[in-house]
């Protein structure tokens, strides 16, 4: 897989973690996707415009979200 689709496949999980994390909140004040990466453990961090950084363990069902920075 090239870089180029390595990069694309990320960006596409990232936005359909966001998407699943929004379903499960009243009133999502994340607001948008600033950045984004991931670790050798399947876990993708997400920092958004509010400032905050979240981290989702993509090996579970739900990908679950943790707090990491506020």
């Amino acid at each position: 897989m090239s870089r180029y689709d390595k990069e694309n496949e990320l960006r596409h999980k990232a936005f359909l973690v966001m998407k699943k994390h929004k379903e499960y909140v009243d009133n999502w004040e994340e607001g948008e996707i600033e950045e984004y990466w991931e670790d050798e453990e399947e876990h993708i961090y997400i920092k958004y415009s509010n400032g905050r950084t979240w981290e989702y363990d993509l090996g579970l069902p739900f990908p679950f979200p943790t707090l990491i920075i506020k």
